[in-house]
C-alpha cells in the first residue's frame, strides 16, 4: 500500500491517470457522500472517492482538482485528488469523474465531530463568545481533545483558502471531516473538500470571509490566518497559471479556465482586507 504522502505527490504531479478502479468492498460500489462511489485501485491499495455521478456542474472534477493542488502547495488540508476513468460497474452517464483520497482510516464529518466540541452556556465567559468558545474547546472528551487541537491552525488555513477561491459550502455538517488513522492514533487532522461550489460558480461574488463553522472561526489561530494570506500572496503567477491550464479541455473550456485563473489572481490583492479583522484580533 501506498503512504498517503506518496499518493499526495503523485497526484499533484499528474493532472490525470487512468487507474483500474474497483469496488472497494469487494462487491457492488458503494454510494459515497456527494454523489461519489467509494473504489480502490490495486496499484495504491487505499480507497478513494470517485465522483460526481450526476453533477450539477459539468466542471466539478476539475474544480476539485484546482482545488487540491493549490492547497497543496499552500500546506493546506484538503484530500489529494486526480482527474481518472470511473471505475468498473459505473452507470451514471458522467465520464468526467475524479478521484479523491480516503485520507484516515477513520472518519467523522464535522456533523458528528462537533459535538466533542459544541459550544455550550457558561456563565463565566458569557459575556465573551470567543472565551467562551476556547473554554469549551478544552473541557470535551479525549477525542473532542483531539478535535479541538487541530482546529487552531488548520481551520484558519482552511478558511483563507476558502475566501480566497470563493467556496461557499463549508458551514456544513457534510463537507468537512475529522480522521484518525486507526494504525496511528498519534496521525489525525481535519480535511476540508467539496469544492464544486467554488471558483465562481453561479457567479464571482466579492472577496469576503468565507461561510464557516462557529466553532473554527472561534478558535482558529489568527497569527496563522495572517500567515497563510502570506502564503497565498507570495504565490507565483506560474505555478498557479499552471495547475489551471493543464486541466484536459473535455474537463473544462479553455475560457472558463482563464476566467477562473484572472479571478484568482485578482482576488487574492484584496485577500488581506478582506479578512482584515481576522488577523486583527490576533493576541
Amino acid at each position: 500500500m501506498l503512504t498517503r504522502q506518496a499518493v499526495a505527490e503523485s497526484w499533484r504531479a499528474n493532472v490525470y491517470l487512468p487507474l483500474a478502479w474497483r469496488p472497494a468492498n469487494g462487491g457492488h460500489l458503494r454510494q459515497g457522500h456527494g454523489g461519489g462511489v467509494i473504489a480502490i485501485d490495486a496499484t495504491l491499495g487505499r480507497p478513494a472517492y470517485i465522483k460526481p455521478r450526476n453533477p450539477m456542474i459539468p466542471e466539478a472534477a476539475a474544480l476539485e482538482k484546482i482545488a487540491s493542488d493549490l492547497a497543496h502547495d499552500l500546506g493546506i488540508e484538503l484530500p489529494p485528488v486526480v482527474l481518472t476513468d470511473p471505475p468498473t460497474g459505473w452507470t451514471a452517464t458522467n465520464r468526467q469523474v475524479c478521484a479523491s483520497l480516503v485520507v484516515y482510516g477513520h472518519q467523522l464529518h464535522w456533523g458528528g465531530a462537533q459535538h466533542g466540541v459544541q459550544l455550550k452556556p457558561g456563565s463565566a465567559v458569557a459575556d465573551d463568545p470567543a472565551l467562551h468558545a476556547r473554554a469549551a474547546l478544552l473541557h470535551r472528551t479525549e477525542w473532542g481533545r483531539l478535535v479541538a487541537s487541530d482546529i487552531p491552525i488548520q481551520a484558519a488555513r482552511a478558511f483563507v483558502f476558502d475566501s480566497w477561491v470563493g467556496q461557499p459550502d463549508h458551514n456544513h455538517p457534510s463537507n468537512i471531516v475529522w480522521g484518525i488513522d486507526t494504525k496511528d492514533a498519534g496521525r489525525h487532522g481535519l480535511c476540508f473538500f467539496d469544492y464544486e461550489m467554488a471558483f465562481g460558480v453561479g457567479g464571482w461574488a466579492p472577496v469576503g470571509p468565507a461561510p464557516f463553522p462557529e466553532e473554527m472561526l472561534a478558535g482558529m489561530d489568527r497569527g496563522e490566518v495572517a500567515a497563510t494570506i502570506a502564503g497565498v500572496e507570495a504565490m507565483q503567477v506560474a505555478p498557479i497559471r499552471a495547475i489551471v491550464d493543464r486541466i484536459p479541455v473535455r474537463f473544462m473550456q479553455h475560457d472558463r479556465k482563464e476566467d477562473l485563473l484572472q479571478q484568482l489572481l485578482t482576488r487574492r490583492e484584496t485577500l488581506r482586507e478582506a479578512l482584515a479583522a481576522f488577523v486583527e484580533s490576533a493576541g
